[in-house]
């Protein structure tokens, strides 16, 4: 399970983008999640789906992509979808 924690006082100093907790790892974003191009071929096509993506760090300093699969409703903001669903972490 993963859990998305954003705007608590102790991420001021980390650029307010958030943190997430995933897979007993904790992770500081260290971007904003932005769009990437990938083509979303795992889930039906009949679906629009779209991929985001942000760089982040573990407490160690050690560098991630953390990526996130949305279906896109044509209805809602960026802001809105749910980011504590994460699709994969690769280290970088």
């Amino acid at each position: 399970m993963t859990k998305f924690y954003y705007d608590d006082a102790d991420d001021y100093e980390h650029g307010n983008r958030g943190r997430i907790e995933h897979e007993g790892k904790i992770y500081i974003l260290e971007t904003d999640a932005e769009p990437t191009s990938r083509q979303i071929t795992e889930r039906p096509a009949e679906d629009n789906f779209f991929e985001m993506s942000a760089t982040a760090k573990d407490l160690q300093g050690n560098k991630y992509q953390v990526y996130w699969v949305f279906e896109d409703n044509g209805e809602e903001t960026l802001e809105n979808y749910d980011y504590s669903d994460v699709d994969r972490i690769l280290e970088l």
